[in-house]
Formats: structure tokens, sequence, C-alpha cells
């Protein structure tokens, strides 16, 4: 088994701010001139057939919006169509994530070029508007993303941030590092709370070892929280020490990523285990669950993890459209036998 410098399952501490807000920014377009951006470096070579984009609310009649894909000058979006056809146009509709297919797919020569929502056609203003999700809070930039919006008069940057803005490749996938978020929210999880622990179930492609659980935590004053990785059967695998608030270093005003060391773990190709989370105090600790449009979004961000939950020892209930902020730190992989193979894949090793 070859052993590789420590690295987590999943991108945990790119994806998952420390902030205790989790509130979306959100960016009125009561204007005709009023948008929204996401600055980003597409995939060489990849024809780009849809954007998303999240709509919080609307007022009135909205007007219809348009999505397109611009060139890039000065660091901001240039108002410049990268080809007449990468464009489209929708109606946006309350409390929905929109996928508006372009005119025509575009594959973008331009290393950096910017997706801009705005108003297109009909009746806008105060009375006939919509409200379009800029950026998710409690959620860092992973792929050196940077949202924007215009508010009639110049551009505003929102660096270091995930925008609610995505784009869709030709052939079906997600641009890497841009999930199509829905929502982040903070969980307080205490004995008396429902629910009283939550999680993440994952399957792992190849045999691999494990030598600390992750998760993002933050304990309020005499508060205490138990990370627990558990079998298929539901039996306790690996349960490191329990964290309590004014011993461990989780500050009890800002979430923050803690790392527990466990004694180094076993995991065959193909295991699926469950990572959990449980306040052991009735103040309660409080971790992130990230919402995504669908399982397809989520597993393009975290693979094959998705949420799980449960009151007591009660059953746990999946969530495949989430996750949670707890993720298992890799020291070594086992390629003996392969990777997994997906479906319709005829290269790489065999699995």
């Amino acid at each position: 088994m070859p052993v590789q410098p420590p690295r987590w399952l999943w991108n945990l501490d790119q994806l998952v701010e420390r902030a205790t807000t989790t509130t979306p920014t959100t960016h009125l377009i009561d204007t005709a001139i009023k948008k929204v951006a996401a600055i980003f470096r597409p995939l060489p070579g990849r024809e780009i057939a849809e954007v998303g984009v999240l709509c919080t609310a609307v007022v009135g009649t909205p007007p219809a919006l348009e999505a397109r894909l611009e060139s890039v000058v000065a660091a901001l979006p240039s108002g410049t169509l990268l080809a007449p056809t990468a464009r489209g146009v929708f109606t946006p509709q309350a409390a929905n994530w929109h996928w508006i297919r372009l005119e025509a797919s575009h594959a973008p020569a331009d290393p950096l070029i910017a997706v801009v929502i705005g108003w297109s056609s009909g009746t806008v203003g105060t009375a006939n508007s919509a409200t379009l999700s800029l950026r998710a809070g409690g959620a860092f930039a992973a792929s050196n993303l940077c949202p924007l919006s215009h508010s009639g008069t110049a551009w505003t940057t929102h660096a270091g941030n995930v925008p609610v803005i995505a784009i869709r490749y030709r052939d079906g996938t997600l641009h890497p590092g841009l999930p199509p978020l829905r929502s982040v929210t903070t969980l307080i999880l205490g004995t008396t709370t429902t629910p009283t622990e939550v999680g993440n179930r994952f399957q792992v492609d190849a045999g691999l070892t494990i030598d600390a659980l992750g998760a993002v935590v933050r304990l309020p004053s005499g508060s205490g929280a138990q990370l627990t990785l558990y079998r298929p059967d539901g039996s306790t695998l690996v349960a490191p020490p329990p964290l309590l608030a004014g011993r461990d270093l989780v500050s009890t005003s800002n979430q923050g990523m803690t790392v527990l060391p466990v004694a180094d773990t076993r995991l065959s190709r193909f295991e699926t285990v469950l990572l959990g989370l449980r306040g052991t105090m009735a103040t309660g600790c409080q971790t992130v669950k990230l919402s995504f449009v669908d399982a397809a979004a989520r597993e393009s961000a975290v693979g094959r993890t998705w949420w799980v939950q449960r009151t007591g020892t009660g059953a746990w209930q999946e969530d495949l459209a989430a996750v949670a902020a707890l993720v298992p730190r890799v020291i070594a992989y086992d390629t003996t036998g392969g990777w997994r193979r997906h479906p319709g894949l005829t290269g790489g090793l065999p699995g």
C-alpha cells in the first residue's frame, strides 16, 4: 500500500467557510442595467451548453432574463458576447434553480470568461423584479472563481466566495469547483435536538487507510461534540476522544476546521462507511450542511459522499443532494484490483 502525504477524501477545507453566517448574498434585478456575473477559467476545448443560477424571489411578473458568455477585459465582464449564439433567455421563478440552455453550445478560446445574467425583455422595476443568489454564505471558492454584481453604475467584485452560478458542458459534466449550490445552512446538534446526529455516508473506490477525521465545528460555551466512524452494520469503527468547549482548539464564536487523529484504519475497496457528528450536551455543537441542486451536482463536488441524519439511535435518513462538513483524512491507498471503472468508460485501470 503506497504511503501518500495526508489528504482529505474531498476538499472540505477549500469548500466550507468558517464564518458563522451562512446567509447567501443576493442581488435584486429591478432595472434593465443591473446584473450578476461569475468569472472563471473554462475547461480547454469543452463546449458550454447551459448556465445555471438560483432565483430566490420574484415580485409581480418578473422580466425575462438573459444569460451570456462574455469576454473579460481588465478583470471585468466586457459586455461583448463570445459568439452571437453564446446566450440564452429564461423567465425566473422564485426559489428555483434555473438551467438556461444557450442558443448553441460554445467552446471558449479565451482562458478567462464571464457568465453574465441580467435583464432581457419585459417590464422591470420595483413592481416587476427578480432576486438572484450571488454567492453562497458559508462557502469558499475552490477553483479561482469570482462572483460580481452590477449596481447599474459599476461592477463590484466579491472575491474568495463561491458564486451561485454554474455551467454545464455539452457532455453533461459540471465545471469543477463551481458546484450548483442551493443553500448552505448551520445546524445545532444537542442531546435534545432533532436530529441529534448528522454525518456523511461514503464509499471508497480503492482500498485506503485513514489516519484522522476532520470537521467544521463550532462549540459554544459549555458544549461538546463526538465524531464517530461507523461500520455498515452500525457498530463503531473509530471514535476519537470527544471535543469539549474551552479545551479543544475550536472557536466558540466561529465555525472552525478541527482535525482529530485516529489509529490508522484500513477501509477495503468499495466499502461503505458512515462518519457522524453529534452534540454531547444540551447546549449543542454546530456544523454545516451544503445542499446542491441534485445528487449529480453533489457528486461532482465531493464524489460518493452524501448526507445522513438521525435522532437518538434511530434509523439514518439520507439526502443524496447534500453533504455535511465532515471528512476523513487518507494517508495511504491500495490500488490492488484497480479503481472503479465508471459505466461507459473503456480506458483506465479495471475495476
